[in-house]
């Protein structure tokens, strides 16, 4: 980190009866190695007989508080945020916790880089214990010119709120979190806000995010309802330009998204997503089949040419119907006949050598 770069960053650190782990998660932002912060802790209404309350004042005056009317940890934040005098913007559940470097390192990649974007790393998650039990890091997941796509690693449910650190001036430019969102209020924001500002990636991996039975995502009811349509909207949204920057082609890039919504529980996104898929490779058969269909299907260069005939077209033609087909119901007599064409292809290219 240079001199001359040592912005203040605010931690904001929403608590709904937390009493807990509060302490531990204020702890790990007092004990941070980059010492120009605040800790702005925000009570969102806690009903726990003072118990969080006690907490929050024993802390005093290390940290800045606020207390509010229960609105959800959306409205937390807002209120966080809008408190905040930091020029960065760094997120901190109360039951999760940073490790010391957490802020520093992010900061030395912003003095880097020079840029005013949202840096974002992986983490560590951890059980009620604070042991790690898994490790996600977005290096060993994504090919390294993704890591810094501004919406890769966010349509692959890489990014973790607390990972990140975000210029305060994004939340005033691009909006705050939607407060009538329970369990994806961050999503939703992240979507047009990293559009907007870019994403950078720290490799260190400063962030502990805990598992326990008591955490909201899964003691609030609705969240599988509330995830399927954000990924539906999210398909929604996405231009064509976006979607072949990720992927290569738009329904490659649906293919990949079925693949990973199918992983999820949230089955209308997952079944949203091999609609677009088989809509996709129609509107290439509709539009210009000769003329698209080469470069939306990968084959093997076996010949040394890459230039079709008129009789190769008619082939690929062919095998694009199977495919689509085969998205919408017969796939073993498809599969089957897929391969026959494979086997085509392959005798017309060496027929040529």
């Amino acid at each position: 980190m240079t001199p001359e770069f040592n912005p203040l960053v605010s931690v904001v650190i929403p608590v709904y009866n937390g009493a807990t782990l509060l302490a531990k998660a204020i702890e790990s932002a007092l004990k941070q190695t980059y010492r120009n912060i605040e800790i702005i802790v925000v009570d969102d209404g806690s009903s726990d007989s003072g118990a969080t309350k006690a907490v929050i004042e024993s802390y005093i005056p290390l940290i800045r508080s606020f207390t509010k009317l229960n609105g959800g940890v959306a409205s937390a934040l807002n209120l966080g945020v809008q408190e905040a005098s930091g020029s960065f913007v760094s997120w901190l559940s109360h039951d999760d916790e940073y490790l010391p470097g957490k802020i520093q390192s992010q900061i030395d990649v912003l003095a880097e880089r020079g840029v005013n974007c949202v840096v974002y790393s992986g983490y560590h998650m951890i059980n009620a214990e604070g042991e790690i039990i898994r490790t996600i890091n977005p290096a060993e997941l994504m090919m390294p010119e993704k890591l810094e796509d501004s919406l890769y690693p966010l349509m692959r449910m890489l990014i973790h709120g607390c990972a990140l650190l975000i210029p305060r001036e994004a939340f005033l430019r691009i909006g705050m979190f939607d407060e009538s969102r329970i369990h994806t209020q961050d999503y939703a924001l992240w979507l047009e806000m990293f559009r907007a500002y870019g994403l950078v990636y720290d490799r260190n991996i400063m962030t502990l995010s805990r598992v326990h039975k008591h955490q909201s995502s899964r003691t609030i009811q609705g969240r599988i309802g509330e995830g399927d349509a954000l990924w539906i909207s999210f398909l929604g949204k996405l231009t064509v330009d976006e979607m072949t920057r990720m992927s290569g082609s738009e329904p490659e890039f649906y293919r990949e998204m079925a693949k990973l919504l199918s992983l999820t529980p949230y089955r209308k996104a997952y079944a949203n997503a091999l609609s677009l898929e088989a809509n996709a490779w129609k509107r290439l058969l509709t539009n210009d089949p000769s003329a698209t269909v080469f470069h939306q299907i990968r084959f093997p260069v076996l010949g040394g040419s890459q230039c079709p005939s008129s009789s190769f077209n008619s082939i690929q033609i062919l095998r694009l119907f199977f495919h689509v087909l085969s998205r919408e119901g017969v796939k073993e007599t498809m599969r089957l006949t897929l391969l026959q064409i494979d086997q085509c292809i392959k005798r017309w290219y060496l027929g040529r050598e």
